[in-house]
């Protein structure tokens, strides 16, 4: 399940890796377009489903999905937000389920680096809650959501490390 898929970046590239995955993508019904135009020209949109409206809404099904990916959503979302999004999460997946987050990650105090630091200032000054929020913040929400192993995946130098959470 990506949820607020965009133009499907994330669930198209996953759909590419694992050649038997089927993708259901979640946005409102124009953007769902655009995952639908992207997803048929990667070769993958035989494998995609789509969910229109809104996430906060939206009911996400009970144990019945393996990965949700949250890619770059939750800083728009704000804090309390984000946490009913990780708890709706932890109950859309099943047993040994796990919740993928990309998103702009500052240090624990704060302080750096800039890009995430300038992107809370976007938010600040762009939405009515958005904010970037550190990984301590990330694994106490995941963590009160029920989820029990919390990775922080950092790859070739990126502006968005991941953090991986399982059931």
């Amino acid at each position: 399940l990506d949820i607020a898929a965009g133009s499907g970046v994330w669930s198209i590239a996953f759909a590419q890796e694992f050649r038997s995955a089927t993708v259901t993508a979640l946005d409102f019904p124009a953007v769902l377009k655009v995952a639908r135009a992207y997803a048929g020209k990667f070769g993958v949109g035989h494998r995609f489903k789509y969910l229109s409206g809104d996430l906060r809404r939206l009911d996400f099904g009970k144990q019945q999905h393996d990965l949700i990916i949250l890619g770059h959503i939750c800083h728009s979302e704000g804090r309390a937000n984000t946490i009913r999004l990780l708890r709706k999460s932890y109950a859309a997946l099943r047993k040994d389920g796990q919740v993928l987050i990309a998103d702009f990650l500052p240090n624990n105090r704060r302080t750096g680096p800039v890009m995430p630091l300038m992107f809370a200032l976007n938010m600040l000054l762009n939405t009515t809650e958005g904010d970037v929020f550190s990984v301590a913040e990330y694994q106490k929400w995941l963590r009160a959501a029920g989820f029990k192993k919390i990775e922080l995946l950092r790859s070739a130098p990126a502006p968005s490390p991941l953090i991986l959470a399982a059931k």
